[in-house]
């Protein structure tokens, strides 16, 4: 067996008492047979929290779609651990918030490049130049927004702590 897992009924009962002093996970007779109870040293609920925020980037990076990783997170997790899904929905919130937003700029370039070229009157053309130029500084504040978030929402929720994301729309409640 790997070294964080155990069946020995002293180092058992050892990290039962230190789960109940620490917070720390304590996988045993709740999920298998007395004889087959083991036990998974050093993951903590704040373990999973971090994990739903840095499936953010994981899941936006790989599937393209952010929100994914935060619905597992809380699928798996939700029964076991409630603080779980106050950090899923949380997440979640940022990821539609940040699709919706970058459908937004996507609308914004859109405009902004369109009536900058197809544009014949030197006032519509200058209007279609702050539309692309505000475009872009907006798409730059989400881009970075996005990428330093989950990681700073990640760190607080490794220590205990609640992350409230900027520019996050509470869809789900």
């Amino acid at each position: 067996m790997p070294d964080r897992w155990t069946n020995n009924e002293d180092e058992i009962e050892r990290l039962k008492v230190e789960e109940q002093e620490t917070g720390g996970t304590f996988i045993g007779e709740d999920m298998f047979d007395e004889d087959d109870a083991l036990v998974l040293k050093g993951v903590s609920n704040p373990t999973y929290n971090a994990i739903t925020h840095i499936s953010l980037l994981i899941a936006s990076f790989t599937i393209g779609f952010s929100f994914v990783g935060p619905a597992l997170t809380w699928m798996i997790w939700k029964d076991e651990y409630p603080d779980v899904v106050e950090h899923a929905k949380e997440a979640a919130n940022f990821s539609i918030s940040m699709i919706l937003q970058t459908m937004l700029f996507a609308l914004l370039l859109v405009v902004g490049i369109s009536l900058t070229v197809m544009s014949t009157s030197m006032i519509v053309s200058t209007i279609g130049g702050v539309f692309t130029a505000a475009a872009a500084i907006y798409g730059i504040i989400l881009m970075l927004t996005s990428l330093i978030a989950p990681i700073v929402a990640a760190v607080k929720a490794s220590k205990s702590q609640h992350f409230r994301y900027p520019l996050t729309k509470r869809f789900i409640k």
